[in-house]
């Protein structure tokens, strides 16, 4: 088979840290890979079948296993980097749960660039130093506040007892839901990249959105990629302030009063919860950005694997030493929180299930908890083999999962 490189590919100038952007023009997507990777990628000239792309390879000095060159031409060919191939998959690089959850409901995809457009004066302003200047000095100036009133704070406990209350807090956490992903998409058009895909979705009941930022791993400045993690989250901080004033000056009806207060909690929580670095979540790209490292978790978890199963050739290259380092210790966290996560999570279910149902014992607390377990332990192994088939290239020649 003679593959070619599609020649409307734009490969974006290789960066201190080795990578490089190559931009999709016709399906508006931007992968993440190395100039290792870009370089063997070029070979495909449609001179060349597989194998003789593989001897020019070993031929200029680049050594890499049939098995993992065969895996990288593959996938790039479902990327559909190759001219004839098929059309890329929808990506996974979303932000917000995975697509494949059975507990994630897809309410629909839209292509939000003319409302970013027209919204990029707001983002201009939104994104600019005083903008943000002014966030820091109204939270403080809340915590003041808060701090002052903190016998009517402890008194007004009593909202989240309001169901109503909560109805309302429902509807405002879906709008807060949209705006968050909006900031991601106006800080990404603020900085000079395009956002072409926003999903609206249900993940436990619970509104859910997630935006296709990938627009920002083109961009030269690692602070302005570091700006559009923060995005959501920055949006969050400027509606929890509000809630906050509103708050202190009690002019709200007693019903969206009581809502208001649940909110900010809920906002407060859902930022928070935001920055958790083990999560596929605002905190995680932010790590991975701040540490240059794309693909985090996997490159972590497949560096711990190789560590434990003594098969170290197996791991992915890295840059140092304190890298390999920072990888194994993230690992070593990211498998800790998913397991006290579960854990925590069974405990209070089998809380609330021995409160509320009558019929719920102990045989069934059992049978309940090894049925998890075992479910536990098929998805870490699933999870496990798919780690094993991914490529990475001697040299540090990976391709970002797109």
């Amino acid at each position: 088979m003679h593959r070619t490189l599609r020649h409307d590919l734009i490969l974006g100038e290789e960066t201190a840290e080795g990578r490089v952007t190559v931009t999709d023009p016709v399906a508006n997507r931007h992968y993440l890979m190395t100039g290792a990777t870009v370089r063997v990628l070029r070979m495909f000239d449609g001179s060349r079948d597989d194998n003789q792309v593989y001897a020019a390879l070993a031929g200029i000095g680049v050594h890499v296993s049939d098995q993992t060159f065969s895996a990288m031409a593959q996938r790039a060919e479902q990327l559909g980097l190759f001219q004839g191939g098929q059309p890329p998959p929808v990506p996974s690089h979303l932000r917000g749960p995975q697509r494949g959850n059975l507990l994630f409901l897809l309410l629909g995809e839209f292509d939000p660039h003319r409302v970013v457009d027209a919204l990029a004066p707001v983002g201009r302003v939104l994104f600019s130093r005083m903008a943000a200047g002014t966030l820091l000095a109204l939270l403080a100036w809340c915590v003041w506040l808060v701090v002052q009133h903190s016998d009517r704070y402890v008194a007004d406990m009593t909202a989240f007892a309001m169901v109503s209350a909560w109805a309302l807090v429902y509807l405002a956490n879906a709008v807060v839901t949209v705006m968050h992903e909006f900031g991601h998409a106006l800080a990404t058009r603020r900085f000079g990249g395009q956002v072409h895909r926003m999903g609206l979705a249900l993940y436990l009941l619970s509104p859910a959105a997630y935006t296709d930022t990938s627009a920002a791993w083109a961009f030269s400045k690692n602070r302005h990629r570091i700006v559009v993690n923060l995005a959501g989250i920055y949006v969050e901080s400027f509606v929890l302030a509000g809630c906050v004033l509103l708050w202190v000056f009690d002019v709200l009806p007693v019903t969206f009063a009581a809502a208001n207060f649940v909110l900010l909690h809920a906002l407060l929580a859902r930022i928070i919860f935001n920055l958790n670095p083990f999560l596929r979540l605002d905190g995680y790209w932010l790590l991975s950005d701040l540490m240059h490292i794309p693909n985090l978790r996997p490159r972590a978890l497949r560096t711990l694997l190789a560590l434990l199963s003594g098969h170290r050739r197996s791991a992915p290259a890295v840059a140092s030493t304190e890298e390999r380092a920072f990888l194994v210790v993230y690992g070593i966290l990211s498998v800790a929180f998913a397991v006290g996560g579960l854990v925590v999570g069974a405990l209070v279910i089998d809380g609330l299930a021995r409160r509320f149902v009558p019929w719920y014992s102990n045989s069934l607390a059992l049978v309940l908890g090894v049925v998890l377990g075992l479910l536990a332990l098929l998805n870490a192994w699933r999870y496990t083999k798919a780690l094993r088939r991914q490529v990475f290239l001697e040299g540090g020649a990976h391709a970002q999962r797109s």
